[in-house]
């Protein structure tokens, strides 16, 4: 570190006068420039007493051509942390991609300031630097190989793959674990989304820290915020000693909330409470406790969807959705399925105590005709199935051609295929007979014949349906509520 002094650029001056406050009080000095001219005149005039620069994303640009060149510029010589509006956090990856070490959401809360400035330290003291004239380098693939993080020639960090997809999102991994802002992961069942997220904690500078990943849609409401927060020895009744929550587990790591589109509104707002403070309160404590997490949540529904249809907050969103990654789905990855297949194959062969012949190019053409709804994870139930049902070391072709699908392509909901009153084929017949309902109430058909098909059972009802057992409780809930008012 070459100074101790943080130079904020382009903020407000109430705001940056506060943060000075705060930073001379963790032994930090700090220097406002509310103009590009004063900002260019102190980074030439003070270079060796700067540590870092804040800088709000407003600040125009000018000479630099564009704020992602003016980034690059910045970014070469210090740490740099960028503070974003709402309406532009969609511009956030490009800021990564030009140089910021982190980006933050604004506003700001002054409390957080300190935090955000000793994480983006930390982050760019243990990242290789490597520096840039033109945000376009950054962008490419060499920059990263030169710091030694290529991936291996089969795969990277847990992924198995080198289809042009998968190769794009190496990059993007890669750029999003310099910062530390909020990730949303986005993509269908099986598509490796939590994969995704460990990837990024361990090309992080927190990879030496805990990786906690927790579930949103396998915790019942009552007690998500205490298997969040934490809870202390009679904060409700049951509760007989302290508990540590996952956030608090997850201290100096990364937190990862797997389906966050099921978590409840009232926890929702207890979560956009912590992303803009950095502090828990366990149930029952009447004490706040600090903490430094990085959030990385997924879901396989659409986040903005949700949030329009108020299903999910939309302020959480925004704090949320920093970073956003689109897993690709596993028929868009080409070669990808037979490198999967093989690989999968060799691992189950070797757990079973099987000796087994490698896949053919007769087995890899049926692998490559199916639709994969699941994606990897059905690719990895296939492969094991027919590790265990084969007599021979040779894997007979027929247990793959299982359900190949029929050549429309669609994928047509099993309800419709075993129900009487709704053909294997939609047709217009069928059609005509949910005309004037909403897709809600269409819904709500399709759901319940399927838990009366399957004798009552939740579970299976939601397995049959590819949604979460806690999704069909609440969509009963709903409609029972409804019904009754």
């Amino acid at each position: 570190m070459q100074g101790q002094t943080i130079i904020f650029g382009g903020f407000d001056s109430r705001f940056a006068a506060s943060a000075a406050v705060k930073m001379h009080a963790a032994g930090w000095q700090a220097i406002y420039c509310d103009t590009l001219d004063s900002l260019e005149r102190t980074l030439a005039g003070k270079a060796d007493e700067i540590a870092m620069v804040v800088l709000d994303d407003q600040l125009a640009p000018h000479d630099y051509g564009s704020k992602t060149e003016m980034i690059a510029r910045i970014s070469n010589d210090w740490p740099l942390l960028v503070a974003v509006s709402n309406s532009e956090f969609s511009a956030a990856l490009e800021f990564v991609r030009a140089g910021a070490t982190n980006v933050a959401i604004k506003p700001i809360p002054v409390d957080r300031i300190v935090l955000l400035v000793e994480q983006t330290l930390h982050s760019y003291a243990d990242v290789p630097k490597v520096k840039t004239k033109a945000p376009e380098k950054t962008r490419s693939r060499g920059r990263f190989e030169n710091a030694q993080t290529a991936w291996h020639k089969s795969g990277y960090r847990g992924f198995i793959g080198t289809s042009a997809p998968m190769i794009a999102l190496y990059d993007q991994i890669e750029l999003i674990a310099r910062s530390n802002a909020t990730v949303m992961i986005k993509g269908e069942s099986g598509t490796g989304k939590e994969v995704c997220a460990e990837a990024i904690h361990q090309a992080s500078a927190r990879a030496d820290q805990a990786f906690i990943p927790v579930n949103c849609g396998a915790i019942p409401d009552g007690l998500m915020e205490s298997e969040l927060f934490g809870h202390v020895k009679g904060g409700f009744t049951g509760a007989v000693r302290d508990k540590m929550g996952a956030v608090q587990a997850a201290n100096g790591g990364t937190l990862f909330l797997d389906e966050i589109c099921e978590m409840p509104l009232a926890m929702q707002v207890k979560l956009l409470r912590f992303l803009q403070s950095g502090k828990i309160q366990r149930v029952g404590d009447p004490h706040p406790v600090k903490v430094d997490v990085r959030i990385i949540c997924a879901t396989n529904r659409c986040p903005e969807t949700e949030a329009a249809e108020g299903r999910f907050r939309e302020d959480l969103l925004f704090r949320l959705n920093v970073l956003p990654i689109s897993m690709p789905a596993l028929r868009e990855r080409g070669t990808d399925i037979g490198l999967l297949a093989q690989s999968f194959l060799v691992q189950f062969a070797k757990s079973e105590g099987r000796k087994l012949a490698p896949l053919t190019k007769n087995h890899l053409d049926i692998l490559n005709r199916r639709r994969w709804p699941g994606n990897v994870r059905e690719l990895q139930n296939l492969i094991l199935r027919a590790c265990i049902l084969s007599n021979s070391a040779e894997i007979p072709a027929n247990v793959f051609a299982e359900n190949v699908p029929t050549t429309d392509n669609r994928r047509i909901p099993r309800f419709w295929q075993d129900h009487a009153n709704l053909p294997s084929q939609p047709d217009q017949s069928w059609t005509r007979s949910v005309e004037g309902k909403t897709l809600d109430e269409i819904e709500q058909t399709v759901i319940e014949a399927t838990i009366e098909r399957c004798n009552g059972s939740m579970l299976n009802a939601a397995k049959e349906l590819s949604i979460s057992a806690s999704t069909l409780y609440r969509k009963r809930e709903r409609w029972l509520e409804k019904k009754a008012a």
